[in-house]
């Protein structure tokens, strides 16, 4: 492995929760894989799911789908393995929900906390709709046309009926992308949880529709819709939350798709080339310490499995490289490798949950 020395005062890696868009437009991102975007669009299923543990690039992926197909973007000028078809790209209205932004300080009961988190959804459908809408000035007047009410003082259901009614009759397509589709009933749910040791989805199956109304109600408004105009959906999450037994709407699981294993998280030459972006801002003393560090990351950070072969945790390695890009904590580390480097950070509720139902070939705490 041959070492190009040069200096730079950028660090070259995300932080964590920054907006995918910015990752790409910054060209900070150190994967391309958009050519699963590819196999999402050409997917014969009009609404999809994929789910995966926290931060390992699914915001990412889905703001890259918002960046190649909204009407209100620009495509990223550099080549990307997948740029979308000209028919596509930059061609559909997108409803972008991010419902991750969805939270709660309730400290009472799980049936109040789940109110306030179904509040918070409605807030993120108005929000995102007022956006679209101030985009598009042609769209706003169709759909102001077809209801004349501000949009706070209409319902879930109108809402999504009324911007595909307007979007219909310009003729054009609808793109709604949802981030983090399971957070708000997830919280709910783990408030709960630790007070029933079995049956829980059976117990509150009845009161999540009724706490959950505008939740359940936007995907049983988007079922109809899906078959009359043209118009996809595509959801990202952590956990699965039964759409369609809630709301009716059937929404294909690309999860456990072959096609998937590895659409996010990063391989070993992602984390090589990165490790190479980390020299050039800083050097290593030499390719032995260089591989040191690659073995030790390799460790700490390789442990997720989805049917293929190991990932390593996008977050994880995005964190440890800001790490090493300081000389002071780099050396920290260096001292001793077989601990995870310092200050690395951890989410308050472990997503690792889902590798431990799902693919985790171990329980190292370190994930997450």
């Amino acid at each position: 492995m041959s070492i190009a020395r040069r200096k730079s005062k950028r660090s070259p890696f995300p932080e964590r929760h920054m907006f995918g868009a910015s990752v790409f437009s910054q060209q900070i991102v150190h994967r391309d894989n958009s050519l699963f975007l590819k196999f999402i669009a050409e997917n014969v299923a009009n609404a999809v799911v994929f789910t995966r543990p926290m931060q390992l690039g699914k915001t990412t992926l889905l703001s890259l789908a918002l960046e190649l197909f909204s009407k209100n973007k620009v495509a990223p000028e550099y080549r990307l393995e997948y740029m979308a078809d000209e028919k596509d790209r930059n061609k559909w209205f997108v409803l972008y929900l991010d419902f991750g932004s969805v939270t709660s300080g309730s400290s009472g009961d799980w049936q109040s906390m789940g109110h306030e988190l179904d509040e918070g959804v409605r807030k993120v459908i108005g929000r995102a709709m007022f956006i679209l809408l101030g985009r598009n000035a042609d769209l706003k007047k169709t759909f102001t046309d077809i209801d004349a009410r501000p949009l706070h003082q209409q319902t879930t259901p109108n809402l999504v009926r009324n911007l595909a009614a307007a979007i219909q009759s310009l003729k054009g397509s609808l793109l709604i992308l949802v981030d983090e589709y399971d957070q708000p009933v997830r919280e709910a749910l783990l408030r709960f949880a630790p007070s029933h040791s079995s049956g829980l989805y059976a117990q509150t199956k009845a009161e999540l529709k009724t706490v959950f109304q505008h939740y359940f109600s936007f995907f049983r408004a988007i079922k109809p819709i899906l078959n009359s105009i043209e118009s996809k959906m595509w959801l990202t999450g952590i956990t699965p939350i039964s759409i369609s037994e809630m709301s009716g709407l059937f929404v294909k699981d690309l999860t456990f798709n072959p096609r998937m294993n590895d659409a996010v998280g990063l391989r070993e030459a992602d984390v090589t080339s990165m490790l190479q972006e980390v020299h050039a801002h800083l050097a290593f003393k030499d390719e032995e310490e260089m591989a040191r560090v690659l073995k030790a990351i390799t460790f700490h950070c390789n442990t997720l499995c989805f049917l293929g072969s190991p990932l390593f945790h996008t977050g994880l390695v995005n964190d440890t490289m800001q790490i090493l890009s300081d000389p002071f904590s780099r050396q920290i580390w260096l001292d001793n490798l077989d601990v995870p480097p310092p200050g690395l950070k951890r989410e308050s509720v472990p997503s690792s949950v889902y590798n431990i139902l799902a693919t985790a070939r171990n329980l190292r705490p370190v994930i997450n």
